[in-house]
């Protein structure tokens, strides 16, 4: 130590005499590295240009450089070409990862993408990133939705291609995982996927979530994998893939059947769950193959089926609440609004097919089709299926499969077609909105409309050129009766009620101008 003070404090400072001090050719490892940066920032400024001119090229003279390079703040395409350009001298890592957490703090996912890549292509045990790493780059490609930096997650956290590069196929499961990703972070992945409609790496999302964590414990990230599971499908233009799994998804929701109680569903699945989970620890410990019961010769090799809910003799227990909405699927909506405009346009008679599809499928598919009808133009329709759906699920209330946001699909294509093809209305099409207003009552089992929907339809029926005061105006004071409350127009919703014959005493009594 004395004589490395006496050699720092003389004035004939020489390179050569400190790097053959540090035994620069012996360094080999990430801590003997470390331990030379320390030693050479603890030179004079001076003494430190000298050492890095007479220091021959390897990793420490690069390592060197970058550091230099990042203290004085240069261009992060500088240090970026740097580092690819001497990738292969195995430059210190923790420098490098200083730099790629840097570049993610920018949101600048693509360089750390491909500088990712680079590394792990050149030396994947020299360059191990860190866990923290990965986990700051799973989050930041979910909050900037990058596809590219989530399949890098994807690849080598959720399902390391290194299980596949193995020949040994014995164990279906992957045991390279690094680390548990949270299942939000799982939730907000299969988002960023099922918009680039990669349904691969959406299903590998829920088999990961379904081996490490309980589908009953987070009913809402399970629901979120599952929507995904058909929205990538839907985007990747999967039809009949998209289809099924939405006829799966569909059946997971019990808010159809009204003589279970929510309290009663929860201990069953959790009742069933503990069943399986112990039948399968008997079967482990009597090493009985499910696949061969009768060989118990060899080592039982078990079917192992996580998150288990179904008994063989007991009834189906539906996981979710409520029911499924249209808004919850957009891509599956607009995919299969493209295949019903595609029907129509090659057949004459669509209504059987598009009834035998529903009854076929499953019966909350019907507000996907009403609500596609109404998107292509085919309002009419819609209400027909609307009018139709009660007798084709006569055990279910009507709640199940239409509420009043499907009739406010039907109300705001009737608007549209009023503002945008005025000369096409007919006097059939206005009766038919005043059809699918009662039908709505009906479905509500007479009881008074929401204030948004019966709103949705009197801006509707006025933006009819049939429209008229002595029929819109026992319907208003009925709904005003009923409910106990006046609904609110804009502006020129109020002027169209003045223009088709309603007295401002009456809109006073049943409507609030909004401003």
């Amino acid at each position: 130590m004395l004589y490395r003070l006496r050699s720092y404090s003389t004035r004939a400072f020489d390179p050569k005499k400190w790097l053959n001090h540090i035994q620069l050719k012996q360094l080999t490892s990430s801590a003997s590295l470390h331990a030379v940066l320390d030693e050479f920032h603890r030179l004079p400024s001076t003494h430190q240009h000298h050492v890095r001119q007479a220091m021959p090229p390897g990793a420490i003279r690069e390592s060197l450089t970058l550091q230099t390079m990042m203290t004085r703040k240069e261009a992060p395409a500088l240090i970026f070409q740097h580092i690819v350009d001497n990738v292969g001298l195995k430059i210190l890592p923790g420098l490098v990862e200083t730099y790629m957490f840097s570049l993610l703090g920018a949101g600048n996912l693509n360089a750390v993408v491909s500088l990712v890549h680079v590394l792990l292509h050149s030396d994947v045990q020299h360059y191990k990133l860190s866990n923290e790493l990965w986990s700051l780059l799973a989050s930041k490609s979910c909050a900037l939705g990058h596809h590219a930096a989530a399949s890098l997650v994807y690849h080598e956290i959720v399902n390391p291609h290194a299980k596949f590069n193995e020949i040994d196929k014995l164990s279906e499961e992957n045991e390279y995982i690094p680390f548990l990703l949270l299942p939000t972070a799982l939730e907000s992945l299969s988002l960023v996927f099922s918009q680039n409609g990669n349904h691969i790496a959406v299903e590998g999302l829920r088999q990961y979530f379904k081996r490490f964590y309980s589908n009953f414990g987070h009913r809402d990230v399970y629901q979120t994998l599952y929507i995904s599971k058909v929205e990538s499908l839907a985007k990747a233009g999967l039809f009949v893939e998209a289809l099924d799994a939405f006829v799966a998804l569909a059946s997971k929701y019990r808010g159809h059947l009204n003589n279970r109680d929510p309290k009663n569903a929860s201990h069953s699945l959790k009742y069933a769950s503990m069943k399986n989970f112990k039948k399968r620890q008997n079967n482990i410990a009597e090493n009985l193959s499910l696949a061969n019961p009768d060989g118990t010769s060899r080592l039982f090799s078990p079917e192992i089926k996580f998150n288990d809910y179904h008994l063989e003799s007991g009834p189906y227990w539906a996981i979710f609440d409520g029911v499924l909405e249209v808004s919850d699927l957009p891509h599956f909506k607009s995919l299969l609004r493209t295949k019903i405009h595609e029907l129509v346009s090659s057949h004459d008679s669509i209504m059987d097919r598009l009834l035998a599809f529903i009854s076929k499928k499953h019966f909350a598919i019907g507000r996907f089709v009403i609500a596609c009808l109404c998107e292509i133009g085919h309002i009419s329709r819609a209400v027909a299926i609307a009018n139709k759906m009660p007798s084709l699920f006569p055990n279910l209330p009507k709640r199940a499969y239409m509420d009043t946001n499907d009739f406010i699909h039907i109300f705001h294509a009737f608007k549209s077609r009023s503002q945008n093809h005025a000369s096409t209305v007919s006097l059939q099409d206005h009766d038919s909105l005043l059809g699918s207003f009662h039908l709505c009552q009906r479905y509500n089992q007479n009881q008074p409309l929401l204030r948004l929907c019966f709103r949705s339809f009197v801006t509707c029926y006025l933006s009819s050129p049939y429209a008229k005061a002595t029929e819109l105006c026992p319907i208003i004071a009925s709904w005003a009766k009923d409910s106990k409350q006046v609904i609110s127009l804009d502006h020129d919703t109020y002027q169209q009620a003045l223009s088709c014959g309603l007295s401002i005493l009456d809109l006073q009594k049943y409507v609030c101008l909004r401003v």
